[in-house]
Parts: structure tokens; sequence; C-alpha cells
């Protein structure tokens, strides 16, 4: 990786003049990728060129940045000049989505076969949603199922219907309503999308069918993924519906980058698990078991993890670190 004498500002204007069109906004991660430094040594660089007037810049929400080049001075023949010359920073149009966002594809399968166990329970009032996917690191995950209109007792049940789920522990009971963890094992339909560069944001019982939303890049193919999950899950898995969206990224991409594996699997399941709820729904010896470390090193990711989004919250913005994506 190249250190901060190594990288000159031709080398930084080089790659705004690579692009298509030179005039591309570009966040600072980007440009550090492209000539392979750190991004503190390409903020640096990035900044000493905006304030030479080689580069336009500006921040987009909290912690972004993006820059690009200055479109050509119009001479005194173009007209009309006042409005061409507007810089980008006096204008209050916003960034289009890419810039913040990705771009990914939402998939909505459906499948009866797989909320048939569900229904033979004869329950007509249950409700079943899962909203947390937490892979671990040996390859096996937890799922976070919020349960009601059923007993207790059926409910600690339920995750049985399914082979690959291993065991499960009851986090909360409020009411009707049970809020569980669920393990599953290395080869199930959540391990599946994940290794497809997937991710399941819910799934649900609804109208007799589970329904399940997941998110892939842009470019999946999709009838691969629907030959993968059908071959682990159910072979009447149908896709209902398919959209591209923008998923706002900016700071949980900050974030995550910045986190080690062990230190973003301690934060999702420390949130899942409702370890941070007042009471806690989980104690950290239990977390610590599901992830097979020791308590210690649990709350040594933990209080890493928690440091590091603290960090990009009060602090990084201020010294152009935090506006690197």
């Amino acid at each position: 990786m190249g250190t901060a004498n190594d990288i000159g500002g031709d080398e930084i204007l080089g790659v705004f003049e690579r692009l298509d069109d030179p005039s591309e906004p570009l966040a600072t991660s980007e440009v550090a990728e492209a000539v392979g430094c750190a991004r503190r040594t390409a903020y640096d660089k990035l900044r000493r060129l905006a304030d030479e007037g080689k580069l336009e810049t500006k921040t987009i929400g909290a912690q972004a940045r993006a820059w690009w080049r200055p479109a050509a001075r119009p001479t005194a023949s173009d007209a009309p000049a006042p409005e061409t010359n507007r810089s980008v920073d006096d204008s209050e149009d916003e960034f289009p989505p890419e810039l913040t966002a990705d771009e990914v594809l939402e998939l909505e399968f459906v499948s009866e076969q797989l909320a048939r166990p569900f229904l033979e329970l004869g329950h007509e009032d249950m409700d079943l949603r899962i909203d947390g996917f937490v892979r671990l690191p040996d390859g096996s995950h937890v799922q976070y199922w919020t349960v009601t209109g059923i007993s207790g007792e059926t409910v600690m049940t339920l995750p049985e219907l399914f082979p690959t789920n291993e065991d499960v522990r009851l986090l909360k009971k409020e009411g009707d309503s049970y809020r569980v963890e669920v393990r599953g094992a290395a080869s199930s339909l959540v391990s599946t999308y994940d290794e497809l560069d997937g991710e399941s944001v819910t799934t649900a019982l609804e109208d007799g069918k589970i329904r399940n939303l997941v998110q892939f890049p842009a470019t999946v193919d999709v009838a691969a993924v629907l030959d993968a999950i059908r071959d682990v899950a159910a072979r009447d898995f149908e896709l209902a519906s398919q959209k591209l969206v923008y998923t706002p990224r900016l700071f949980k991409t900050l974030v995550k980058d910045d986190l080690t594996e062990r230190q973003w699997t301690a934060l999702q399941i420390a949130y899942y698990a409702g370890y941070f709820k007042v009471p806690r729904q989980s104690e950290g010896d239990e977390i610590a078991e599901r992830m097979d470390i020791t308590r210690q090193t649990f709350n040594y990711h933990l209080r890493h993890a928690q440091d590091t989004i603290l960090y990009h919250l009060f602090e990084a913005h201020d010294d152009g670190i935090g506006e690197s994506n």
C-alpha cells in the first residue's frame, strides 16, 4: 500500500481523468482503492487538491464526502455563463441516490410447502416473523423469531419442524408474544443466501405461505438463486416479485469496514438478542456461548465495536477519516 510520500497529486487526478466522465463524483474510499493507499492518505491529498481549486467537494449526509473534477470554465463567448458556471456547492440539488446508497435487487420468494408444517398445527391466529439473521464463524447462523397467537410451549417446538434448526432459546415473553433465538445448521436457506452474497431481510407467515424478502447484488443471476434455494429448502419456492432498490449504506458501511468479523458478529447478536434492551433479554454469557467464545472475549469484541461506532459518530468526521465513504 502506498504511503503519503509515494502518492502525488497528479496520480490522484489521474483517477478522475480515467473515468468516462471526468466530472463524476467519487468517494474517498474509491480514490484510495484506485491508487492503493490508505483512506487517510487519500483524504489528505484530495483536500489539498480541493484547496488548490483542482477538485471540488461536498459533504453528503453526516459521514460522507464526494470529490469531482470541476467542469471547464466557460469563456466570454460561452453564454449564459452564470448558470453553467454555478458550482455544485452552491446548488440546492441533491446528489443522486447512487452516491449515497447501494443498488440492490430485492427478491420476494413464496412457498406453500414451507408454510405447511405451521398450518398443520391448526393455530389460525398464529403470526410468525423472522427479522434477524446472523452468520456465525463456524458457518452456522442464528435467527430471531417473533411469534404470537400460540402457547409458549408450542413456540419452543416450532424450530423442530425443520431439520436444519438445531436449538431454540426464549428471549422474551410479552403477553402472547414470544421472542426466540433459533440456531441453524451451516447447510440451510439462510446460509445459501449468504453464499450468494444475499441478505435475508424478513420472513413471515402470511396467507398460508412463507414469504421471504431477500436482497442481492444487482447483478445476481435470479435463476441460479432459485435453483439453489429449491435444493436446500422447498421445490415449490417461486419468485413473487423483484425490484431494484437503493439501500442507505453510509454509516453502516463506514462502521462495518472498520470492524473485524468477530466484532460485527458480536454486535449483531447483541442487538437482535436484546442485550441492549432494558431489562436485558440476553446475558453476555449466553451470547458468548452462541459465538463459542468466552464471556471476556465477547466483552472485548463488543466494546471495540461500540468504540468504533462512537468514534465514527463523534470524531471521525472532524479529522477527515469519517468522510472516507
